[in-house]
């Protein structure tokens, strides 16, 4: 009995190390709603610029200024501190 526990363990074991080590390829663009930190990214998050957008991360964002680019919200959500607009 000890011995199939111990055949278990390993299979286990291996069975962990080989998934972890499989590297996961970058297929996110920036059409898919998400950051791809690349050099370009990177850089212009150091100067203030959010890539994707119009808008500037060194002066402040209201909402005012996104509906004047994009327009008025559909839909809101208002989960108490944090206010979501589709």
């Amino acid at each position: 009995m000890k011995k199939w526990r111990m055949l278990g363990w390993l299979i286990l074991l291996i069975t962990l190390l080989t998934a972890c080590a499989k590297e996961i390829p970058n297929t996110n663009t920036e059409k898919d709603n998400v950051i791809v930190l690349n050099k370009e990214t990177i850089i212009g998050l150091e100067k203030g610029i959010l890539v994707g957008t119009p808008f500037r991360l060194d002066k402040k964002i209201r909402l005012a200024d996104v509906e004047k680019v994009w327009g008025k919200y559909e839909e809101m959500f208002d989960h108490e501190d944090i206010h979501t607009y589709v």
